[in-house]
């Protein structure tokens, strides 16, 4: 029997800047989407040692897939290539592995593909989803967002600062948008051990005489970005051991009346997977801390989530407008920071029209510990009372809330999921008239979706429809 994974997906890197950057886009999580994601540095640049440290890396975590990030040279042949921008790699070609004899030296590459699931997911990855996010300084001042090339990725030993000599080696392959130094030696060791790879690095130079290090953070991000964006796709069949950290697939939701069923014309139900999903609920409920400062846009949050896709975007996914949070900056002044529990309204962006959503609540589930981080506010039922005391207010008749303070806040999904579903009841109980006509639990994960749906149906005051 095997030992279970200890990550699902290895974010790796040769240079410390790299590492770094990686770090930086993670912003200490480590969890992208389903996956138990770790980010390492290899000791150093060269296939040779690269090949030895993944290796030694899927013998002790066990991935289901390797990311080799970071800067390459960029290949100037390339159509559109710019400094900064993200290279996928269709192909790692080896170019330097051959046989010399009396007629001289007879190169025979040694060629590898990407896993295909990853590719596709790469190749469907739009400017949106990264590009806004990566917090470098764009060398130059230039505000040309970066774009993504998909090509042959070229790998060798040898440092190339000669352009002359990234041309010849083009010529063989001419789709080659790029050359680094780890692809071969990283693609070899996760093609023996059976792990997917796949291989995104940016660009940072062009491989000439004119070589330097003055775009190295800024590609090292945007490779970085680039890769979380990939896997928030969920390509990956292989996930975590414990299936129920997966996303819950989409179905319909399960609904439930109060018992007996003419006591309110409210029904209370769970819906599985990403609130990305949801578009048949009028109000979303977003989870904040007691300052109400809304998570980073490029954060897998509720709201990150809410706050990006509620924001006005440009044509290249930059947010030009982040409508929701300076909305909620306004609502709550100088009150910061707020009682827990507490609620505050705004309008819903530009969700309104991608899902139908015409109010955002937010609620005040999490606070922050001295030397502790963020935790689930001791009463979390309060801020269900709160939300739907102000949903009454609306003219909205759907709501739907997450398990609030269960991701960063740390609380247990179990007794959250209770105290949630026991306060929504004591909200419809205690209302002789409601406008409301749904209230929606979410549940992100599987296991999140079967508490949820053990407590609508464990509770005495309720009845499946």
């Amino acid at each position: 029997m095997s030992s279970p994974r200890a990550a699902d997906v290895v974010l790796l890197t040769a240079l410390p800047v790299e590492h770094r950057a990686v770090l930086r886009a993670l912003g200490g999580v480590t969890r992208v989407g389903p996956y138990r994601v770790v980010a390492r540095c290899l000791a150093g640049m060269g296939n040779t040692g690269a090949a030895a440290g993944t290796q030694q890396l899927i013998d002790t975590l066990r991935p289901a897939a390797v990311l080799l990030l970071g800067i390459a040279g960029g290949a100037p042949t390339t159509s559109g290539l710019a400094l900064g921008d993200v290279l996928v790699a269709d192909t790692v070609v080896g170019y330097e592995p051959g046989r010399h004899d009396k007629a001289g030296l007879h190169r025979r590459p040694d060629v590898h593909r990407p896993d295909f699931a990853l590719l596709a997911a790469a190749r469907e990855v739009e400017p949106g989803e990264w590009a806004p996010f990566i917090d470098a300084d764009r060398p130059g001042g230039s505000p040309a967002p970066p774009r993504s090339h998909l090509g042959t990725v070229l790998s060798g030993e040898k440092v190339i600062a000669d352009g002359r000599e990234l041309a010849r080696l083009s010529r063989a392959w001419p789709n080659t948008v790029g050359v680094e130094m780890e692809g071969l030696g990283v693609a070899t060791a996760s093609y023996r051990s059976g792990a997917g790879f796949l291989l995104i690095k940016a660009v940072s130079d062009l491989a000439d005489q004119d070589k330097d290090d003055a775009w190295q953070e800024y590609a090292s991000e945007a490779a970085a970005r680039f890769a979380l964006a990939v896997l928030r796709r969920e390509p990956l069949t292989k996930r975590a051991d414990d299936e129920s950290t997966a996303e819950a697939e989409a179905d319909e939701p399960r609904m439930f009346a109060l018992a007996p069923a003419h006591r309110s014309p409210c029904r209370l139900g769970a819906v599985a997977g990403s609130i990305r999903r949801v578009r048949f609920a009028d109000a979303w409920v977003s989870s904040e801390n007691t300052d109400m400062e809304m998570s980073r846009a490029a954060e897998f949050t509720i709201s990150g989530i809410v706050r990006y896709w509620g924001a006005r975007r440009d044509g290249g996914g930059r947010i030009v407008d982040d409508t929701i949070a300076r909305q909620l900056a306004e609502q709550v002044g100088s009150r910061r920071p707020v009682m827990p529990g507490a609620a505050f309204v705004t309008g819903s962006g530009s969700l309104a029209d991608s899902h139908h959503v015409r109010a955002i609540i937010h609620v005040a589930s999490v606070q922050g510990e001295p030397g502790a981080g963020f935790r689930q506010v001791r009463n979390v039922g309060v801020c269900v009372t709160n939300a739907l005391a102000l949903a009454e207010t609306l003219d909205v008749t759907s709501i739907v809330l997450p398990l609030l303070g269960v991701g960063s806040g740390h609380g247990d999904p179990q007794a959250t999921a209770t105290a949630m579903i026991t306060a929504a009841i004591d909200h419809l109980s205690g209302r002789a008239t409601t406008g409301l006509r749904a209230i929606y639990f979410l549940g992100y994960t599987r296991s999140e979706l079967d508490t949820l749906t053990t407590c609508l149906t464990e509770s005495p005051y309720l009845q499946a429809l």
